[in-house]
This record gives C-alpha cells, sequence and structure tokens, in this order.
C-alpha cells in the first residue's frame, strides 16, 4: 500500500509529539494547523515511502496523490 498515495491521517501535526507521547498507539496531538499525511506517492522519493515518515499538510490542500483508507470494522 506505501507509495501509490499519500495518506491523510486524523492526527494533527505536532514535530515533537512523539517524543513524549504513549509508546502504544499514540493517537496523536488534539489539535493543530495541519494533519499528519504518511506512506509517500509513486512520484516522491523512496524515503517518503514508508509508514515511519510522517508529513503534514494543511487539511485544507488538495492534489492527485493524496487520499485516504477506509477501514471496516467486523464486531
Amino acid at each position: 500500500m506505501l507509495g501509490s498515495l499519500w495518506e491523510w491521517c486524523s492526527d494533527y501535526y505536532q514535530e515533537d509529539y512523539y517524543g513524549s507521547s504513549p509508546e502504544f498507539d499514540p493517537q496523536g496531538a488534539g489539535s493543530g494547523w495541519a494533519r499528519v499525511v504518511r506512506g509517500g506517492a509513486y512520484r516522491d522519493s523512496m524515503a517518503f515511502c514508508r509508514t515511519a515518515f510522517r508529513g503534514y499538510v494543511r487539511p485544507s490542500f488538495t492534489r492527485y496523490d493524496y487520499g485516504f483508507r477506509l477501514v471496516r470494522s467486523e464486531e
């Protein structure tokens, strides 16, 4: 799935958040001016095509290589 499109995440971006966040399943900052994007896109450097890379953009930003993943829960 990585490298196809940048994946929008629900987390707000905060540069130092992961340094002080919980070790297991950090939820991200509660507010901010930008949202986290992950995964890189097919036209970007391979360095961006990994889940550990966190980019950020304003929620109003649009471009052909940004998207989101739908998840269905079977509960």
